[in-house]
């Protein structure tokens, strides 16, 4: 990691790469000032840091991420610079700051991000959805069955803990808020799906959709008995194929022989 020290008329006095390691870093800012202020930019090894501040002592200042990348703009970034760059926003007062998270908070925090801000899977380029409820399923919107499922529920260890500390806190929390669970998550009208369905698929990812519909009647408005076509059909896919069956689709032969014919086309195989 890079570490740059300024006086405070600017002047550089310190600025080099050394490890990432406590004893490393309380050497280094050793002969400096007891009071100097330490920041870093939130990212996702900065816990480390908060610690040792916290045991020693010293002030820490944690640089938002996002606000200082649009500060950067497309001017050239690399930890040398961004170390530098941190230090004289921190001098003039002009570093955007984000929420220092206490330890005991951290796990929650972030399991509440991996949950609500997806990102494509890098090794991933290729999907095939199988009656996906991308919209929900009417199913789960009835509220007899949501209740009925949620008694016999039994929430994961990280989420129960998840529960907990909600429970700690309800003065932070709009009124009524609860762990959802899937059944809830799988609602046409819960804010978890109508969020969840306007994010698109990412431009590096080639889609397929096969689609359940039973009966003969029109497709557009036909169902598999759990997710409806209007549900499960997105644009943007290289291709779709409507299987006359209930939702449990996946042990029909025209469902595997797409399946089939998709992982052979991703492969090059005629």
């Amino acid at each position: 990691m890079y570490v740059c020290i300024l006086s405070q008329d600017g002047e550089v006095m310190l600025h080099r790469n050394m490890q990432a390691n406590p004893d490393v870093l309380l050497k280094a800012i050793a002969p400096y000032r007891d009071d100097r202020v330490i920041a870093v930019e939130c990212l996702f090894t900065w816990y480390w840091l908060a610690d040792l501040c916290a045991q020693a002592g010293r002030p820490l200042v944690l640089g938002h991420a996002l606000s200082l990348q649009a500060i950067h703009g497309g001017k050239t970034k690399n930890e040398k610079i961004d170390s530098q760059k941190i230090a004289v926003l921190l001098r003039g007062g002009l570093l955007p700051q984000a929420y220092v998270s206490p330890a005991a908070m951290r796990a929650t925090r972030d399991l509440l991000r991996r949950g609500m801000f997806v990102e494509p899977l890098p090794e991933v380029s290729r999907v095939v959805f199988i009656c996906t409820p991308h919209r929900g399923s009417f199913v789960a919107g009835r509220q007899i069955i949501a209740d009925l499922t949620r008694r016999f529920l039994i929430q994961p260890f990280a989420l129960a803990g998840v529960a907990a500390e909600i429970d700690r806190n309800r003065d932070a929390l709009v009124p009524g808020v609860v762990v959802p669970s899937a059944v809830d998550n799988m609602s046409p009208k819960h804010h978890f799906i109508l969020a969840l369905q306007e994010i698109p698929v990412a431009p590096s990812i080639t889609a397929h959709s096969i689609i359940a519909v039973e009966g003969d009647g029109p497709v557009e408005q036909g169902d598999d008995g759990v997710v409806a076509y209007s549900s499960a059909h997105i644009d943007g896919v290289e291709s779709e194929l409507v299987v006359r069956s209930s939702h449990s689709t996946q042990g029909r032969p025209e469902t595997i022989e797409e399946v089939r014919r998709i992982l052979r086309e991703h492969v090059g195989v005629r």
